[in-house]
């Protein structure tokens, strides 16, 4: 159990960063641990927490980082499956307080794996290309770069997957039949940049996560289809 002089300090800077998400380290410093406030440099403070490198280092300097700590807002402070998630990314045990509701949680690395379906939206951890990059690591065992994204980023001159799908081995078809496994890029909403990818599963069904839906099971109907910019297949299964 933290000391309760910590989660006490933890509940105080949430509520000062309310209704963003505070967020900080935890290190070995002498015979008690110190809390270390991190500025939150996420572009959605208010939904998720994301801490520089240089505030890294810099709590690295006062001692071993030995846990994360950060704010739930308008939430209970048990762990999302995105918590979850970086927690086993980290390899660290997590602290997590909410506000207003002055809840604590707690939770360490355990082995969990995220499902493919039912994910919440959350940039840059549960999204479309994240999505990808999980299901050709456990299907394929093939490693799939992550590459850093603004939110909506699509409107922000940046083009993710056309930039990046040739260096992560994948090949562009032309008039081929769709197989399972196959990527699918697509443009969806308002933009004319190819802002979604999708995983075909065969028998007209795909897995894909768009925003601020859960990830899941679709069936690859008109909508989508005519949404398809590329079709793609990584070199090892041409």
């Amino acid at each position: 159990m933290l000391d309760p002089y910590l989660i006490a300090e933890m509940l105080k800077h949430a509520e000062a960063a309310y209704p963003n998400e505070a967020c900080g380290l935890i290190v070995a410093a002498g015979k008690k641990p110190l809390l270390v406030v991190c500025q939150n440099v996420d572009e959605q403070p208010g939904q998720q927490f994301t801490i520089s490198a240089d505030d890294y280092e810099a709590a690295e300097e006062c001692g071993p980082v030995i846990a994360v700590w950060h704010s739930h807002v308008n939430e209970s402070p048990e762990p999302s499956m995105a918590d979850r998630q970086l927690i086993e990314a980290t390899g660290l045990p997590w602290h997590i307080v909410s506000w207003p509701g002055k809840g604590y949680a707690y939770a360490e690395p355990c082995g969990f794996v995220a499902p493919y379906e039912g994910r919440p939206f959350v940039h840059g951890i549960h999204d479309c290309y994240s999505l990808i990059r999980d299901y050709y690591q456990r299907e394929y065992g093939l490693y799939l770069n992550d590459y850093p994204r603004a939110v909506e980023w699509w409107n922000k001159g940046d083009d993710l997957y056309l930039q990046n799908f040739e260096r992560e081995g994948f090949k562009r078809l032309i008039d081929a039949e769709f197989q399972p496994g196959d990527v699918l890029l697509m443009r969806i909403g308002d933009t004319q940049t190819t802002n979604h990818g999708a995983i075909y599963l065969g028998n007209g069904e795909m897995l894909h996560h768009v925003t601020n839906r859960l990830s899941c099971r679709d069936v690859l109907n008109g909508y989508y289809q005519r949404g398809i910019t590329h079709h793609l297949r990584h070199e090892t299964k041409l």
